[in-house]
């Protein structure tokens, strides 16, 4: 149980594994092998070529909450990292919310 975490609110309480939760910035960048291994779970737990939609409002918000610049930019290059694992409707979302906030 040391690779999960108890997620208990409101109409939900279930186990989720951490690699279902996406990047955050202080940690290694993923890596190619980090990707591939996304991609295996979203086509086998979501039946989906892309990442979830919670993760598409989760970097939404955190580039709203972007105070300086520099953190800006870093939630941008994270997010264009992961560019091959994100719907074209996501990365399209992503970047207006970008250029709301630059």
């Amino acid at each position: 149980m040391r690779h999960v975490v108890y997620v208990h609110g409101k109409g939900v309480s279930q186990f989720v594994s951490y690699s279902d939760f996406p990047p955050i910035l202080g940690v290694a960048s993923p890596t190619l092998p980090d990707l591939a291994r996304w991609h295996q779970r979203w086509r086998k737990g979501w039946r989906s070529h892309y990442a979830p939609e919670f993760w598409t409002q989760f970097y939404q918000i955190q580039l709203q909450k972007s105070q300086r610049l520099e953190q800006l930019q870093a939630w941008g290059l994270l997010i264009r990292s992961l560019q091959s694992g994100l719907s074209e409707t996501a990365l399209v979302e992503l970047r207006q919310a970008y250029k709301l906030k630059k």
